[in-house]
């Protein structure tokens, strides 16, 4: 019994011996490793691990982010470099993206650079709270206008990025606490991100971000207000109409947008000269976007050009479209709201011209309509020279069958010179292409059965048989 009790008490004294041991060796642990204070700010789990770069940026990024003050500012004051960076981005980025605003002041108060910081904030959209860590930045003084060039014809501030690349939210959001423009450069700035954001919107379909958008453009100059409003109305309108978007196209027009100013070269301007403005019917008639063509002539778009021998007709860019699954109804919705088929372009081009280059359907839909055969452009090229020029055999034998003289002579262009359908149908080549020589001799057969003279030189002083006979890519220089 007693032996019994002698080994219970051994084993006792073991444990407790163990015990102690081991809270001697925690104690000695936490005297050589002391436990890191806990965070003000939590660190959020997205937020990558420093890589240490920098044995005296490191703490500071790692004092920013733990949010501990005095030990950031006295790193700051012993050398660490205040817009060093961390992560990809500026201690100041972080602080704001913290919420910590007496760290934000702090390094702004030591020379941190808030237009770097803020360029951060707008340019990428992949972290939690971006609108806040934007409102702080701003409160610490982060310029949107700023430009690093500060040049008269600067592009490329932190307003401008947010317009490209943040979120609409985001977007609305500086430009609703931003001041109003205080100089023709910071107009500029204004006008351009608001264009911007516009485009963007209307590409989205954000009927609430389209609305805010045109409601800061009074924000700009009283004189150039109105004509901003109309701009970026219009642009969008044109854009819309390019892109076969119909929901942009009535966001728009529902909103001022103008369904037949016209544009050319990127400017306004009151057609004179002899320059082809496009219209917004034109553009989608170039598409091949029927729904938004019918939309646009439901709502007053002129069918045909608005100045005649200004613009270019709408028929003209159907007739001209790379969308040729809609071609042809394109044209077919036009004619029957009244579209002619005689009106030319601003270097006289016909509709018939046009379709006379490659496509036979075309040009008998327009003859059926009336299209005249020997209307000349102003190089004095008719749709039967145009015909002869790109071997369209069965063309030609349409329009010669409609009337088309065989003998009005036209500009063929530097290698040709004023030339007759009959000499442009001898060339074995088309811009480098060869042609096919049975089409050839059928269209040279087929002028000269219809009164062609045989007798005709061109420019240069050669007959028909002259230019047959040439090979003129041999004769190149």
């Amino acid at each position: 019994m007693a032996s019994r009790d002698r080994k219970r008490r051994g084993l006792h004294l073991l444990v407790a011996l163990c015990f102690i041991g081991t809270c001697g060796a925690v104690a000695f642990h936490q005297h050589v490793n002391p436990p890191v204070a806990t965070s003000r700010h939590p660190i959020p789990a997205w937020m990558p691990p420093l890589s240490k770069q920098d044995e005296v940026n490191v703490p500071l990024a790692t004092a920013i982010k733990e949010g501990d003050l005095a030990t950031a500012e006295k790193l700051i004051k012993a050398g660490a470099d205040v817009d060093s960076y961390m992560d990809g981005a500026t201690p100041l980025f972080f602080a704001a993206v913290l919420n910590d605003k007496a760290m934000a002041r702090m390094l702004v108060a030591h020379g941190a650079d808030t237009a770097n910081a803020l360029s951060t904030a707008v340019c990428f959209n992949d972290y939690p709270h971006q609108i806040r860590t934007v409102d702080r930045l701003l409160e610490v003084g982060a310029d949107p206008y700023f430009d690093e060039g500060d040049s008269a014809d600067a592009t490329h501030t932190n307003l401008e990025t947010a317009a490209n690349s943040s979120s609409m939210p985001v977007l609305e959001f500086i430009i609703s606490k931003i001041h109003a423009p205080r100089s023709d450069r910071e107009a500029r700035v204004l006008r351009n991100s608001l264009t911007i954001g516009l485009d963007r919107a209307c590409k989205l379909g954000d009927s609430v971000a389209v609305e805010f958008l045109l409601r800061r453009l009074p924000d700009l100059p009283a004189n150039d207000a109105a004509g901003a409003r109309r701009d970026c109305l219009n642009h969008e309108l044109l854009m819309a109409c390019h892109a076969a978007d119909l929901r942009r196209a009535e966001l728009l027009i529902a909103r001022g947008a103008d369904v037949n100013f016209e544009w050319m070269n990127g400017e306004y301007y009151p057609l004179e000269g002899n320059r082809a403005a496009e219209t917004p019917l034109s553009a989608a008639s170039g598409a091949g976007a029927l729904s938004v063509m019918r939309y646009l002539l439901a709502h007053g778009a002129c069918v045909n050009a608005a100045k005649i021998g200004k613009d270019n007709p709408p028929i003209n860019a159907a007739i001209a479209s790379l969308s040729s699954a809609n071609r042809m109804a394109a044209v077919g919705l036009l004619l029957e709201h009244g579209a002619s088929v005689n009106v030319a372009n601003a270097v006289g081009e016909t509709p018939l011209m046009y379709a006379a280059f490659d496509n036979p359907s075309r040009v008998a839909t327009l003859l059926s309509h009336g299209a005249r055969v020997n209307t000349q452009d102003k190089l004095g090229r008719t749709a039967l020279f145009r015909a002869c020029t790109f071997q369209q055999l069965s063309v030609a034998k349409m329009l010669i069958a409609h009337g088309a003289s065989s003998n009005i002579c036209g500009d063929g262009g530097s290698c040709y010179g004023i030339a007759s359908p009959l000499e442009m149908a001898s060339f074995r080549s088309v811009n480098g292409v060869k042609c096919d020589p049975n089409i050839r001799r059928s269209l040279i057969k087929l002028l000269l059965n219809h009164g062609a003279n045989p007798r005709h030189k061109d420019a240069s002083g050669f007959t028909y048989k002259d230019v047959f006979n040439i090979d003129w890519s041999s004769t190149a220089s």
